[in-house]
This record gives structure tokens, sequence and C-alpha cells, in this order.
């Protein structure tokens, strides 16, 4: 639900600072739908990358989910390169010094975060939406513009998709041997616990890990469910504008 909030929030920033116009052919639902799909195997598989055991990472069992990750990561680098090439033709040269200049702010800014970091416990994180996210502030005329309103309806699908399953992401993180986790020394200090005093190990928390894969069942039904109702709700759309046109 959080997550959820959070990208309503991020897309009513879209939505007041640029006012995008879609138009709903059919060409940009197919592209909706297309995108949930594309979405659905990317978030599979970086989240089992992410997920992942050192044994499993030592075996090379996920190399093909690292491949598709790649393949749609390359796949929206064209369609970004495309689209702004596009946005240029049409804006004046004012409008290109502008997006130059915004350009050079964000990438100062996105690189502060990858750089100045604890390296020992953190690491770095290369999240889709944000660095797509910026491009939905590039907006001209895609009422009209048929290339660019159909590629623009692309990115933004991606971005909420994305935002919906991950929430927000920064590019630093923690390294999973510290994620969820506190400084153990300084706990043993405070409470004066010393190491003879560990005599009993932990048991492994099999019910944790029961629950965080009913969990993940649960992501995969609510986004087969809502792909389905948005999917639904566009076709009735469609639909009834059909036959209010025909009357």
């Amino acid at each position: 639900m959080q997550n959820f909030i959070s990208a309503l929030v991020l897309i009513g920033l879209v939505s007041y600072f640029t006012n995008p116009a879609i138009a709903l052919t059919g060409l940009n639902l197919v592209g909706v739908v297309g995108v949930f799909i594309f979405m659905f195997l990317y978030c599979w598989a970086k989240k089992t990358i992410d997920e992942e055991t050192a044994k499993q990472k030592q075996n090379n069992e996920n190399s093909g989910k690292r491949g598709l990750q790649i393949v749609i990561i390359i796949f929206y680098a064209f369609i970004v390169f495309i689209y702004t090439g596009l946005y240029l033709t049409y804006v004046s040269r004012n409008e290109r010094l502008m997006v130059v200049m915004g350009a050079l702010l964000i990438g100062a800014l996105y690189f502060t975060f990858y750089i100045f970091k604890n390296t020992e416990q953190m690491q770095n994180k290369f999240p889709l939406s944000l660095f797509l996210y910026p491009f939905l502030f590039l907006t001209y005329n895609l009422e009209n513009q048929r290339s660019m309103g159909l590629l623009y309806t692309i990115l933004f699908t991606t971005v909420v998709s994305l935002w919906g399953f991950f929430g927000i992401e920064w590019f630093v993180g923690p390294k999973k041997e510290y994620e969820g986790t506190i400084n153990k020394g300084m706990c043993k200090s405070y409470l004066g616990i010393t190491d003879e005093d560990l005599s009993l190990n932990p048991q492994p928390k099999i019910q944790s890990d029961i629950n965080r894969k009913n969990i993940n069942y649960i992501y995969i039904a609510i986004t087969l469910i809502f792909v389905m109702f948005v999917s639904g709700l566009l076709f009735t759309y469609v639909s009834l504008k059909n036959i209010w046109n025909n009357y």
C-alpha cells in the first residue's frame, strides 16, 4: 500500500507540472499490455536475483534471469534514446538548453548518491524506475504525435508498475549481509553479554521463511489482478466510446 501511495504522489507531480495528454488508441493499449508483461518478467527476475543465496550465485543458477534483465534494460535505453531525440527535434532552442541543464543537474545528483557512501556496508543499486522517471517530464503534443505518445505511454506504465511492485528505490542501499541487522558488538556491550554467554545458537526462523514465500505469492496475485482490472477498464472504455460514436 505504501508503494502504491508513493507512486500516486509522483504521478501527481508529473500530471501537475507537464499535464500529459495520452490518446487512448488501440496501439497505446497494446503497448500498455506489453509493458505489464515485460515488467512482470523484470520484477520476477530482479527479486529472484536480489534474494539468491551465496550457493546459488556460486553455481550461477540465475544466469538466465540476469540476461533477461540486461535485455530489458537495453530495450528501455533504446526507447529513451529515441524519445529524447524526437522531443528535442520538436521543441525550441531554449527548451533544449533547459533540458541539457536539467540533465546535468540530475546526473550530478544521481552520481552523488552513487559515489559518496560507506563502501563497507553499502552497495550500489541501479533501479530502472529512477532512471526513467525524469523523462516523464518531457512532454510535447502527445495527442497528435503518435510515435511520441506510444513511447511516453510505455515509459509511464513502466514507472508506475515498478513503483507499485518495488516502491521508491535509491542508488545506494545496504549490502545483503547488513540489511535489516544491527551492530552486534554494540548490543553486547550495552547488555553486558560476553561471548561465553552466547552458548545457544539462534534457531532458524522457519515461520519467517514461510511468511515471506506467502507474501511473494500475494504480490504475484495482486499484480495479475491489477493488470486484469486495468485491462478490463481500458477495453470497456474503448468499447463504450466506439458504441457512443456509432450512435
